[in-house]
C-alpha cells in the first residue's frame, strides 16, 4: 500500500496532539528558530513547508517567507494558511533544484529551514536538498537550520510516537522496520528514516559553516549554522 499526506489527520495528530515526545520536539524547534538574531531582517524559506505548520511562527518574526513544498495533497492547505499574510510567498516545486527556484529573487541574509524531520522523508535525495541549501546559504550570507530524529531513539521514542499518530502514518510495522538502519515504516507504507551517528556526522561536513546552537536529545537533533 502507498502512503500519502492527509492535512486535516496532520493537523490533528502532530500538530494538536497531546504527545508529550512530539511536544518537545515541536517546541525545542521552535526555540531554535525564535534564537535567530534579528529576525526582522532575515527571509525565512522554509524548505519543506507541508501544509504550513510554522506559517505563522515564520511571518510573525521574519522580514519574508518562502514556503518551498511540492506535495499536491498539502498545497491546499498551505495556501489557505498562507492568505492573511503579506509577506508569505509559496513556491511549488522541488527542492533538489532549490537554487534554481529561487533565482532572481532577492534573498540577502536567508534562513533556511527543514523541520519536523522532513529531512528524513524527502521527495528526491536528502543530501542534494542539503546540499541546495548550502548552496543558496552560502551565497547570500544566509543560515541554515535543520532537524533530524536519530537512530538511537528509534524503538524506545519512535515507535511510541508513531503510534500516538497512527491514524495519520498507519500502524507501526515491527517486522519491516529496521531499528540498526534506523528505517521507519508503517503498514500503510508511511517511511521515515533516523539518522545514524555517522550520517550525521555526514550531514554536519556538508553543512559546514560557523555552529550557531544546536540541541541533542536521546531522539532527535537540531543544528543552527550561519556562513
Amino acid at each position: 500500500m502507498s502512503f500519502s499526506w492527509n492535512s486535516d489527520k496532520y493537523i490533528k495528530n502532530v500538530e494538536e496532539t497531546s504527545n508529550l515526545l512530539l511536544r518537545d520536539y515541536m517546541d525545542a524547534e521552535i526555540d531554535i528558530v525564535e534564537g535567530v538574531e534579528n529576525p526582522k531582517e532575515k527571509t525565512f524559506i522554509d524548505v519543506g513547508a507541508g501544509y504550513g505548520r510554522m506559517v505563522s511562527c515564520l511571518s510573525r518574526i521574519g522580514k519574508k517567507l518562502i514556503s518551498v513544498e511540492i506535495d499536491k495533497n498539502l498545497l491546499p492547505e498551505l495556501k489557505k494558511r498562507t492568505e492573511k499574510y503579506s509577506n508569505v510567498e509559496i513556491i511549488e516545486g522541488d527542492a533538489q533544484k532549490l537554487s534554481f527556484l529561487l533565482k532572481g529573487r532577492n534573498i540577502e541574509n536567508p534562513v533556511l529551514i527543514c523541520l519536523q524531520n522532513t529531512y528524513g522523508t524527502p521527495f528526491g535525495d536528502p543530501f542534494k536538498i542539503l546540499s541546495e541549501m548550502v548552496k543558496v546559504a552560502e551565497k547570500n550570507n544566509g543560515q541554515i537550520i535543520i532537524s533530524l530524529f536519530i537512530q538511537e531513539g528509534l524503538k524506545e521514542y519512535g515507535i511510541p510516537i508513531y503510534y500516538s499518530v497512527k491514524e495519520l502514518v498507519g500502524e507501526p510495522d515491527l517486522e519491516k522496520t529496521d531499528f540498526e538502519k534506523g528505517d521507519f515504516i508503517s503498514k500503510a507504507g508511511y517511511k521515515s528514516h533516523w539518522w545514524r551517528p555517522e550520517e550525521r556526522i555526514k550531514i554536519c561536513n556538508i553543512v559546514g559553516g560557523k555552529k550557531v546552537s544546536e540541541i541533542t536529545t536521546k531522539y532527535f537533533y537540531l543544528l543552527h549554522v550561519k556562513y
